[in-house]
């Protein structure tokens, strides 16, 4: 039976998928003699499948496997093949051996990085209390030309080293990314000791195919309005002394090279506080005017307030393309309104938002659910309701 030359890839990729790709010789020359006996044209597929994924993560005994595995990568050359990386930093390089020369892994994935020409997505997640950055680094000095997706997540505890040294430039030499992910954060970080100039990159870099964006609020500083970014998504540090207040969430937005006109889908993850009130809501109509869809954000209870009593024949329209709108009940919560207040406030929401067709509350704990529906001229045309008050 002859089957499609992709099919043998993917059953060698199924073969072969942990969480750490070890291979040792012996094993990878048996698992590819298996594969011929069912044809002779899986070889270059099945390589290619094999070595597609490289996951550098430490867990027991694993800079052993590590080893291996890059020592063959390097011996046969199979670095080409690599197009996607998955890199926790932090974890590898507290790993036993990692420095021991007879186990001389730390060298190898500095010397195989730069060498992966196909790379197609990096994943880094650098979890670190001391300034050790030589892997790090070894990775930004390179150049992927295929590279599409980058994400990036720096914490740190305590010292910290200037990460941005290296990063400006990798962004600089990768103008093709359609998806890219940064985010910065950790207790009492001095962010301008930390950070890549974010505002100076929007200047310098071109990317004039990227898609989407998800990052911390400083980091999403760095976005251009001219590049066609449709989705943005903003994960908020909620590490202890850094939390947004309104005033503070209302002078970083008006910071974004705004308006934005490219941006429809704009969502906001760990808003422990209520940051919604109609100052922020002009900011964000400035900035995003072009939005059909924003999530993850508070409402404050004066802006409660001014929902329940807008006027729809009065009242000033907001994101007048707005279609679909996600609160998060944290303040709600914590004040106790009753179940009529809350359907009220989403009934009401409409004559703030003309174009809505929908809206959603929810709170995770306790778990509460509020979903409504609205047809022509804000009329609630149907309410899913999963809460009690």
């Amino acid at each position: 039976m002859s089957l499609p030359v992709e099919l043998y890839g993917r059953i060698a990729e199924y073969i072969r998928s942990p969480p750490i790709r070890a291979y040792w010789n012996r094993e990878e020359d048996q698992t590819l003699a298996d594969l011929s006996l069912v044809s002779k044209t899986w070889r270059a597929e099945a390589k290619r499948a094999l070595w597609s994924t490289i996951c550098i993560v430490s867990h027991p005994g694993d800079v052993y496997r590590l080893t291996q595995q890059f020592g063959v990568l390097l011996d046969k050359n199979y670095a080409r093949y690599v197009r996607h990386l998955v890199l926790e930093v932090g974890c590898i390089e507290h790993s036993r051996g990692y420095d021991d020369p007879d186990f001389p892994l730390k060298s190898w994935i500095e010397s195989a990085i730069p060498q992966m020409l196909s790379m197609e997505t990096v994943l880094i997640d650098y979890v670190a209390n001391d300034v050790r950055l030589d892997t790090l680094l070894s990775v930004y000095r390179a150049v992927y030309p295929r590279l599409n997706r980058l994400e990036v997540g720096l914490y740190f505890h305590q010292a910290f080293p200037p990460v941005g040294i290296g990063l400006d430039q990798f962004l600089l030499h990768h103008s093709r990314l359609r998806h890219l992910r940064l985010e910065v954060s950790g207790a009492g970080i001095d962010r301008q000791r930390y950070s890549v100039p974010w505002r100076a990159l929007r200047q310098s870099c071109t990317f004039d195919r990227l898609a989407t964006f998800m990052g911390g609020l400083e980091e999403a500083k760095m976005l251009n309005s001219d590049w066609p970014v449709f989705d943005v998504q903003i994960i908020l540090d909620d590490t202890p002394g850094v939390r947004q207040d309104r005033r503070r969430f209302f002078k970083d937005i008006m910071e974004f090279d705004g308006p934005m006109p490219r941006v429809r889908t704009l969502g906001f993850t760990y808003a422990t506080v209520p940051l919604l009130d109609l100052q922020t809501l002009d900011a964000l109509s400035f900035t995003f005017p072009n939005l059909i869809e924003l999530s993850g954000l508070n409402l404050s209870s004066a802006f409660v307030t001014y929902i329940l009593n807008i006027d729809s024949q009065n009242s000033k329209s907001h994101l007048v393309d707005l279609r679909h709108l996600r609160i998060a009940g944290e303040e709600w919560d914590r004040h106790s309104f009753d179940r009529a207040t809350m359907e009220q406030t989403m009934t009401n929401l409409p004559r703030l938002f003309p174009s809505l067709h929908s809206a959603t509350f929810f709170t995770e704990s306790p778990r509460r659910y509020l979903h409504f529906r609205f047809g022509d001229g804000g009329l609630t045309i149907s309410r899913d309701i999963n809460i009690a008050c």
